[in-house]
């Protein structure tokens, strides 16, 4: 818990947006990372947060360079979620849909599992400019 913040400050989407953003540009900066590269990941619930964390930081200033959205039930949920960020048109094409026979549930279909960490390492490695 942070010193002199009440827990309720954090509560509701905006909120636990905004709180996650902050402590997000903070540590970029006392970390002098502003120029590296940054993704985000969201899992599940994590999805409908990382897409609005995405907007919420490039409104801000800080472009990622990667978003991956994992496990957005039903499927349609992380392409709702992009299709409502402002996501400049010569960006769309570097959005990438993949499905899996597992759906959000890695743990349970380790073929699934294999092949969602082969193509997240594929996406990290073309987005941050190394070999693909």
């Amino acid at each position: 818990m942070l010193k002199g913040r009440k827990p309720s400050g954090f509560h509701g989407f905006t909120a636990d947006l905004e709180s996650v953003a902050e402590i997000i540009r903070q540590w970029v900066s006392d970390q002098g990372r502003w120029l590296s590269t940054k993704f985000l990941i969201g899992e599940s619930y994590g999805t409908t947060r990382a897409a609005g964390l995405a907007q919420l930081l490039q409104d801000d200033g800080m472009y990622l360079n990667g978003l991956m959205l994992n496990g957005a039930t039903p499927f349609t949920a992380a392409e709702d979620s992009l299709a409502h960020l402002a996501i400049a048109r010569e960006r769309h094409d570097d959005i990438e849909h993949h499905y899996y026979p597992a759906g959000h549930m890695m743990h349970v279909h380790e073929p699934s599992r294999v092949q969602q960490s082969a193509d997240l390492r594929d996406f990290v490695r073309r987005r941050s400019g190394g070999p693909a």
